[in-house]
């Protein structure tokens, strides 16, 4: 995906959820707090082989990309909700860009239960 800059913001046709895992009180995780709603994003896609590097744990069959558009705090272990499914972010790495900003979401290819 390398060079997509600009061009990823036309590609943005969807609107995701952010949630936070909550606080574990007594003994007990509750709900995942909702942290950012309507973040414009592109479809989740296959990831590139930079990424593959970078995690060799993993193959590419567990891993999906997304990139989203916007400034967030967006940490590894949060989740992005994507068409009401789940899917829990491994990596959050901004891409700046002269004018916008994007992040770029590497996140497991299996849906939360």
């Amino acid at each position: 995906m390398a060079g997509l800059g600009n061009g990823a913001y036309s590609m943005m046709s969807k609107r995701v959820r952010i949630t936070r895992p909550s606080a574990i009180v007594n003994k007990v995780r509750g709900e995942p707090d909702v942290i950012y709603v309507e973040v414009p994003c592109t479809n989740l896609l296959p990831v590139s082989a930079d990424i593959l590097v970078r995690m060799p744990d993993k193959v590419a069959s567990e891993l999906l990309q997304v990139f989203i558009g916007g400034d967030y705090e967006i940490r590894e272990g949060d989740s992005i909700i994507v068409d009401g499914a789940p899917y829990v972010i491994r990596t959050s790495d901004p891409w700046p860009l002269r004018d916008r900003k994007l992040i770029l979401l590497v996140v497991d290819n299996t849906k939360v239960r």
